[in-house]
């Protein structure tokens, strides 16, 4: 049974002018010149004065025509990719990354991508390999769509990466409906790290029936990272996942959880490890979790446990 995002609009095709910028950053991070990039695909950055808003599709796929014409890296695609910020997608991030694991948050973002652009949309579906997550962009496959439909496979897995918490995820192939690029695509190879393959039906990412039940990291285990180094802020946290700080308090208080009891919720599972697992003194273990004095680690472990922590080390190894 294939999930399926909406489809698209009738509206313009477009997309967010956020592309265009950081397509116009890595491209002076190689040495051309914004400028001329600019006005041989008729972009007026101008126009955005704070690169916000949507981008005719035409123009932007102007742009990477432009762009590729002058730098001729078939691995420009992937170097964009390469400079994925979670906070760019605002709140398909947040959806993302508040899900149980990744195919609740794939179908979470497939519902809401409209938010993010009209012109595309992602489909999930079963298939004897494994499980497919297709970018479905209708049109063309010209040099501009083309760079368009690589990066977005790209970002796709660069942010499945980062909401899973696994740096070195991969797929486990990565197919492109257009015909290969004569250049070398050492670059693709690399960063996707399987196999690719061209000429396909469809632009997707293969993934394995398991990679959809790999959890999230939840803002849980933000906190939990964190807290081994000092007691995190509701920014610090935010700032680690990638999203706002006043769209995570809104967030967490819409599923009843404020900030505060995830924090005391962490403290009380790495007070247990540690009095379980180390060999930390009690009062080293309150400094560690952040308590003014061992008194009151002491009334907060009662709290959580009914018993001292004293009492709790004891029964742990004799239990072990």
């Amino acid at each position: 049974m294939a999930l399926k995002g909406q489809g698209l609009s009738r509206e313009t095709p477009s997309a967010p002018v956020a592309i265009a910028f950081r397509l116009l950053d890595e491209a002076s991070r190689q040495g051309l010149n914004r400028d001329e990039l600019c006005c041989g695909a008729g972009f007026e950055p101008a126009a955005y004065s704070l690169k916000l808003g949507k981008l005719p599709l035409p123009a932007l796929f102007a742009l990477w025509e432009a762009t590729m014409a002058r730098l001729r890296d078939p691995g420009l695609p992937v170097a964009l990719a390469e400079t994925y910020q979670p906070e760019l997608y605002g709140v398909l991030s947040l959806l993302a990354v508040t899900s149980s694991d990744l195919e609740s948050a794939l179908w979470r973002v497939m519902r809401f991508y409209r938010l993010w652009t009209n012109s595309s949309w992602w489909e999930l579906r079963r298939i004897d390999s494994g499980v497919a997550l297709a970018f479905v962009q209708p049109g063309e496959s010209r040099l501009g769509e083309r760079c368009d439909r690589e990066f977005s496979l790209a970002e796709m897995t660069n942010a499945i990466r980062w909401v899973t918490g696994h740096p070195c995820w991969t797929p486990s192939e990565v197919r492109f409906a257009h015909p290969r690029p004569e250049a070398s695509l050492r670059r693709h190879e690399v960063f996707f790290g399987s196999g690719l393959r061209f000429h396909a039906p469809h632009n997707e990412l293969v993934l394995r029936e398991s990679d959809l039940r790999l959890p999230m990291m939840r803002v849980k285990q933000a906190i939990l990272e964190q807290l081994r180094r000092r007691v995190p802020s509701l920014q610090d946290v935010s700032r680690q996942l990638g999203i706002g700080a006043r769209t995570l308090r809104r967030r967490l208080s819409e599923q009843g959880r404020p900030f505060k009891a995830l924090i005391d919720e962490a403290r009380a599972e790495l007070a247990r490890q540690y009095l379980e697992g180390s060999r930390h003194t009690i009062q080293e273990i309150s400094h560690l979790l952040g308590f003014s004095q061992p008194s009151a680690f002491h009334r907060a472990f009662k709290r959580w446990t009914r018993e001292s922590p004293r009492r709790f080390r004891v029964r742990a190894r004799l239990g072990s």
